[in-house]
């Protein structure tokens, strides 16, 4: 999949994998991943291959973490993304 592909398709659908939110955070899945099992960032397990099913979140709840406090942004970033949410 091309990058342009798997950008359209983030920004289609309200769930992210991992990587994903990953990428949306600027951080690697190894952070995102504790995260989740710290319950610091809400996710939804689907499926229930062997490996445990994929693990999904939802573009609001990381939002809500980076808005919150627990992301990487500056002030200025935050009241930007607060005003993009505001505005939907």
């Amino acid at each position: 999949m091309t990058k342009l592909v798997s950008q359209l398709k983030m920004q289609r659908s309200p769930w992210l994998t991992v990587q994903e939110v990953a990428r949306y955070m600027r951080a690697c899945e190894r952070t995102v991943r504790s995260l989740i099992a710290s319950g610091k960032l809400k996710s939804k397990k689907r499926g229930t291959r062997p490996t445990g099913g994929k693990i999904l979140i939802h573009r609001n709840w990381v939002d809500k973490f980076i808005i919150g406090g627990g992301g990487r942004l500056t002030t200025k970033q935050k009241t930007e993304l607060q005003e993009l949410k505001n505005e939907q």
